[in-house]
């Protein structure tokens, strides 16, 4: 909210206004150039003044007269009326540093003209408000003009409310046409032949000045009473909008357009989340071709999140993420598997990644570091894991209409799901490899407990295999012989495919096969 400007001329002492003169005469370096402010304060008043009256009367005039207005100075009173109404919106030293800004914009023009300006910049801001509220809503232009800025339906009500400020905006600006036309009468009339003392002069002089600021200053506080009529109007209808359209809402979007206008993505929050920069430009059918590209791997999970799990990751190293808000449990399981990877020199690294449930994650986190138990994500960076799995769960589930028939959707609804009923659960994977095996709780503990039952095998097919040969029940027991084609134009030479059946990786072959018939 501004601060209310209760400086007043009675106000100000002696000194108060031998320093104002001082800095008034800083920003005043007139050049004497060809301006009649006469009739340009001639147009503002009548401007005001057919705002104030019902009268729809044309002056013929008024138009000769405007016809000797220069391009510069209409340019000029438009930058003031947009400085007056930009400075009322924010906070700063509120009046005077924009009376001041005002004054050094001015600085070519006599101290007459430097008032005529700025009443006439006023009068636009006063002369569109007016003829709003004069018109509105029976005017189809009136409503038009209200419509493009915002303003209530009930902008008439809201006026009557307020009908004091606008009565006292419209005695000022009578009385700031009726001083600046006592100070153009005291520049035009010719000094030289006055005959008055120095000092006399320049307390004149100084009045001139004092005036010209006043004047200045009350035109500011008048754009911002008008200001604040707009805004609170615009503010009445939005939060009318939002008690509409905020039950609707649950989450943030982002709704992306392209260079024509039309809609592209109803949300790209979820894009930017899994793929950032590289999803441009955020469109429904490149989401769709990122999405032929992922499988369910590491990589995926964790999106260059840490650069240090990125390089291991590359490295093909094996990898363990766990999450829990057990700290029992955690102390167990990162107990069992430093003995086997101290005593046994099997590589496997640890990776704490938290918990949706941030109220615990913290607490455990700071277990985690001051007991060494194992390396872990940023707290920062855990709130990112665990956003980025929404986003994929959410895009895949949008682009399948809510069906979940996607191997990803049903792996990442899973770890979603264990994390909201609270589960103890590892995952562990073998760099970007598509085959990761999930396990929970004492399952998971049990299993690294009896390492002497499949540790031998680790070296012939790896710590997943070996894990899952020695405790998983076969699937088939009779001999099975499966296959999946994959098109050449898709095939990636280090692409691995796990089969559907077994959970194994499959062995990659290359098929030739002819598709002409014969005649």
């Amino acid at each position: 909210m501004r601060s209310t400007d209760t400086a007043s001329p009675s106000h100000f002492t002696i000194t108060n206004e031998e320093i104002l003169v001082k800095k008034l005469l800083q920003t005043h370096a007139p050049d004497g150039r060809d301006f009649n402010p006469e009739a340009l304060l001639y147009a503002a008043e009548l401007l005001m003044s057919q705002a104030m009256t019902p009268s729809d009367a044309k002056s013929d005039s008024c138009k000769l007269k405007l016809e000797s207005i220069n391009k510069e100075e209409s340019v000029t009173i438009h930058k003031i009326s947009h400085e007056m109404l930009y400075n009322c919106s924010i906070d700063g030293d509120g009046p005077h540093s924009t009376t001041m800004d005002i004054f050094e914009s001015l600085e070519r023009y006599s101290w007459g003209a430097k008032m005529v300006l700025v009443i006439a910049a006023f009068a636009l801001s006063y002369g569109e408000f007016s003829l709003i509220i004069k018109y509105y809503p029976s005017n189809l232009l009136a409503s038009s003009i209200a419509f493009l800025k915002r303003l209530s339906p009930n902008l008439l009500e809201e006026i009557k409310e307020s009908k004091h400020r606008v009565k006292a905006s419209r005695a000022l600006a009578k009385e700031m046409v009726e001083v600046t036309k006592c100070i153009l009468d005291c520049e035009r009339y010719p000094v030289q032949y006055v005959s008055m003392d120095y000092n006399a002069m320049l307390e004149v002089k100084n009045r001139i000045r004092i005036t010209a600021y006043w004047v200045i200053r009350t035109a500011v506080r008048c754009a911002a009473q008008l200001t604040d009529l707009m805004v609170n109007s615009m503010h009445k209808l939005l939060r009318k909008q939002l008690k509409v359209f905020h039950p609707l809402i649950d989450e943030p979007l982002m709704v992306v357009l392209d260079t024509e206008g039309r809609v592209i993505s109803m949300n790209a929050i979820d894009m930017v989340m899994v793929w950032g920069a590289s999803a441009y430009p955020f469109s429904t059918v490149n989401e769709e071709q990122l999405w032929r590209g992922e499988s369910w791997t590491l990589k995926l999970l964790m999106g260059g999140i840490d650069p240090v799990v990125t390089q291991w990751v590359e490295e093909g190293r094996n990898i363990c993420l766990y999450g829990s808000i057990n700290i029992e449990w955690i102390r167990e399981f990162t107990g069992v598997v430093r003995d086997i990877t101290t005593k046994a020199g099997v590589q496997l690294e640890l990776l704490y990644v938290g918990s949706n449930s941030r109220e615990h994650t913290g607490h455990i986190l700071a277990t985690i570091t001051r007991e060494k138990l194992s390396s872990y994500l940023s707290y920062t960076n855990m709130i990112f894991f665990w956003s980025r799995l929404e986003s994929i769960k959410n895009s895949k589930l949008r682009l399948y209409n809510g069906v979940e028939t996607d191997a990803i959707i049903e792996d990442v609804t899973s770890l979603l799901t264990d994390d909201f009923n609270k589960e103890n659960w590892i995952l562990i994977s073998e760099g970007s490899s598509m085959d990761m095996l999930r396990l929970h709780g004492r399952d998971a503990i049990g299993r690294f407990t009896s390492f002497q039952v499949w540790g031998d095998g680790i070296e012939k097919v790896g710590i997943l295999n070996a894990i899952r040969g020695a405790y998983d029940t076969p699937v088939i027991v009779e001999h099975y012989s499966g296959s999946k084609i994959v098109a050449y134009v898709d095939y990636k030479s280090k692409e691995e495919i796990v089969c559907e059946r077994c959970k194994r990786l499959m062995q990659k072959c290359v098929l030739y096969q002819c598709y002409q018939k014969g005649e």
